[in-house]
């Protein structure tokens, strides 16, 4: 019993020594950008502003598809390491419900991708801040606040 356990303790032993490094994923080469695109939901080019561990914070530059607005918040997808303060393009899918960067792809830093391999950028969509509808309601306010005081005044007392 007490050989065959060594034996046992030898092989395990001999087995961790001899294993090779395992990968959760490993990647095919890349389709090519035009390829890829037409796969993705959104790419854009953009700089990761802030990050946590279920999301990603760009402020996007330009985009070829999708509908990004300057601000844009994508899910982590796990696998694509993201550096805060870099610039990417970013290849985005939709994966269990929720806008991804595509696992496997082309989505990387934006130094050295050719982006003329994406065509036009279209035009980005400008979100309003609201501070025109918040002006326009403040003065209407006074103005009502003005006339009920004038009013007030001028109507006869009784």
């Amino acid at each position: 019993m007490k050989k065959a356990s060594l034996i046992l303790i030898i092989l395990l032993c001999f087995s961790f020594i001899t294993s090779q490094s395992a990968f959760a994923l490993s990647c095919a080469p890349p389709r090519a950008p035009q390829e890829e695109m037409e796969f993705s939901q959104m790419v854009f080019k953009g700089t990761v502003v802030s990050q946590n561990r279920d999301k990603l914070h760009f402020e996007v530059a330009k985009a070829w598809k999708g509908d990004p607005s300057g601000k844009l918040t994508l899910n982590q997808n796990g696998w694509t390491e993201f550096k805060t303060g870099d610039e990417y393009v970013v290849f985005a899918g939709m994966e269990d419900g929720k806008l991804r960067p595509r696992l496997c792809g082309n989505t990387g830093l934006a130094t050295g991708f050719n982006e003329d391999q994406l065509g036009e950028p279209i035009p980005m969509v400008q979100t309003s801040t609201g501070s025109g509808f918040t002006l326009a309601l403040v003065v209407m306010l006074v103005l009502i606040g003005i006339v009920f005081l004038w009013w007030k005044k001028k109507r006869p007392r009784t």
